[in-house]
């Protein structure tokens, strides 16, 4: 209810990115709980899942002329798509990098249909191997380039990446007539996400990401770690493995249970 009452304080513009990012925190933190108990398995660079799936989806959308003319300009200048503008700057790279580099070049030359002033790998690779598809050669090669990130792992710029794909694809289905629109949809995801996230901060804070915890913190004055998160253990959550601290309620305003002071048999 909170998170509910806040959204609608914010300005109407800003709630869409609002909720579009507290989705994005809210499901990795389902794919976290549900890992930590058994239900999903574990990837080592698992970033590189989510990222691939939503530069694909980009691609996709790119190659159909359905993408926004705000994210073409941004996938040019990120990618350097349709430009022969060499974007690689090199001036304060090591030297041991701009040597593989400059190899690379010498013996992997650029394909014929390449842009670029050099080879460039997510695309050139698809034109000797035969693929003439512009769809399939723009998806294949981004996501080929979404490996990227086995090198550089960042979920949030992962998850980042996978939720704006799905809402330029939402837009885009409910403009060709293909879905509904949904009222105050941009509330209704920002509502449940934050609460989801806010209860796992409560119950199991292992589960949520490492820089929300801390803004968490700094948010509540140090108040996330003030719960007796040792009553809940037994339930199977873990509850205290990152904030083991607890308190002594004051008798005069709190029930304590009596089973810390009576013995069972009593009972």
């Amino acid at each position: 209810m909170a998170s509910f009452c806040a959204i609608l304080i914010e300005k109407a513009t800003r709630r869409r990115p609002l909720a579009l990012y507290l989705a994005n925190l809210g499901s990795e933190t389902a794919y976290r709980q549900l890992a930590n108990h058994g239900y999903l398995p574990r990837f080592n660079r698992g970033e590189c899942v989510p990222l691939i799936a939503g530069i694909v989806l980009i691609m996709y959308l790119y190659s159909s002329n359905r993408l926004p003319q705000g994210l073409v300009k941004v996938l040019k200048t990120c990618a350097g798509v349709d430009t022969k503008a060499t974007h690689l700057n090199l001036k304060n790279a090591p030297k041991e990098f701009k040597k593989m580099l400059q190899q690379l070049r010498e013996k992997f030359g650029k394909s014929d249909e390449c842009v670029h002033d050099h080879s460039c790998t997510t695309n050139c690779t698809m034109n000797r191997i035969g693929v003439t598809n512009k769809m399939v050669k723009n998806m294949l090669s981004g996501g080929i380039a979404g490996l990227s990130m086995v090198a550089f792992p960042n979920v949030t710029i992962a998850m980042y990446v996978l939720w704006k794909a799905i809402e330029v694809l939402y837009c885009d289905l409910y403009n060709r007539g293909y879905i509904p629109y949904i009222p105050y949809g941009d509330i209704i995801l920002y509502t449940i996400s934050t609460g989801y996230v806010l209860w796992m901060a409560a119950l199991e804070p292992q589960a949520v990401r490492s820089g929300y915890r801390e803004f968490l913190m700094g948010l509540t004055g140090g108040r996330l770690a003030l719960f007796n998160r040792h009553l809940i253990d037994s339930f199977g959550y873990k509850s205290s493995l990152i904030y083991p601290q607890s308190f002594q309620p004051d008798p005069l305003h709190s029930t304590i249970n009596p089973m810390f002071y009576r013995p069972l048999r009593e009972m």
